[in-house]
């Protein structure tokens, strides 16, 4: 597959794990029924998909499920990919290095996010920005205007660094960039964590 520099791509792994998270909520056939013939493809025979799969067949996905269950819907997939599909299992030597030598907490995770995410997809950029105290803000930026659901699904896979550190806290609704190419993300946590790693990593 031919791409172009800074073109968002994201893993087969990733649509496996929608489509498993769509299947699970008896949503898949009619996301299938009404998708375009790529998308409609790929989610029949996944194994026939590429191993990097164009950023807008996700958004076309994404925008699907938001029109008929709420954006809200979109967020939940982001968590439960993590939680339930194995994607965390995929990015476990990067979750246990962060946690057991820059700290168990939230913070570890976050500042080591870009390379997290570079496992799954390609063309998009994070930065992480300390807060005062257990807050901060996560940067993504790409390089063409996506569709603002597109940051949904990323909020709530930030939420699963909480379960990691055994703390509490907050993903905020994501603040898209003027221009449609980023958004910034904040997130809060209880100061106090468990001590301990989660035992699924």
């Amino acid at each position: 597959m031919e791409t172009k520099t800074g073109q968002r791509l994201f893993s087969r792994t990733i649509l496996r794990s929608y489509a498993r998270q769509l299947d699970a909520r008896a949503w898949l056939d009619d996301i299938v029924g009404a998708a375009s013939p790529e998308l409609s493809s790929f989610l029949r025979d996944l194994d026939a998909a590429p191993a990097w799969i164009s950023a807008a067949v996700f958004s076309e996905l994404l925008q699907a499920v938001e029109r008929r269950h709420g954006r809200g819907a979109v967020r939940e997939l982001g968590i439960d990919l993590m939680k339930s599909s194995g994607l965390a299992q995929v990015l476990t030597p990067i979750i246990r290095f962060s946690l057991e030598f820059e700290g168990n907490t939230p913070a570890a995770l976050f500042a080591n996010i870009e390379g997290m995410a570079s496992v799954v997809s390609r063309g998009l950029k994070f930065r992480w920005i300390p807060g005062h105290g257990p807050t901060g803000t996560i940067s993504l930026r790409c390089e063409e205007p996506i569709p603002e659901v597109c940051w949904a699904p990323w909020e709530g896979a930030f939420n699963y660094a909480f379960d990691l550190t055994g703390t509490s806290g907050t993903v905020a609704r994501a603040r898209p960039d003027d221009d449609g190419c980023g958004c910034e993300i904040a997130v809060a946590w209880n100061a106090e964590a468990s001590g301990r790693l989660s035992h699924s990593v």
